[in-house]
């Protein structure tokens, strides 16, 4: 998916049980946080233009825009979890703890609220 996101479009910290996720920064500074299940616990990188970031399945993860938008390429591996996107609809409509049990029914898990804007 190639997409652009803004501040206000974080995620909430969560895992994905079925793929990998791998992002490639394309414009904007991107800041992800790996590896634990609370944000104070969790690895944090700032990512530029031409960086590329890799999670494994099952390790949580987030990550927010630092300038107002950013452009990212995103990968799952194995594919499929598209479906819950196209299930929830754009980023500037969603709201993720309105949709647990469909993430849920995609493998995902979700940790905490998605970092402050």
């Amino acid at each position: 998916m190639r997409l652009t996101v803004g501040r206000e479009d974080a995620p909430p910290l969560h895992s994905h049980g079925r793929e990998d996720e791998s992002w490639g920064v394309l414009s904007g500074r991107v800041r992800f946080w790996v590896g634990s299940t609370s944000l104070d616990g969790c690895e944090v990188h700032d990512a530029e233009p031409g960086a590329c970031i890799h999670v494994s399945r099952l390790v949580p993860h987030t990550f927010q825009t630092i300038p107002p938008t950013a452009k990212v390429l995103v990968s799952n591996n194995p594919g499929a979890i598209e479906g819950l996107f196209h299930s929830v609809g754009p980023a500037d409509a969603r709201a993720d703890a309105e949709h647990t049990d469909l993430a849920s029914a995609y493998g995902i898990r979700n940790f905490d609220n998605p970092p402050a804007a």
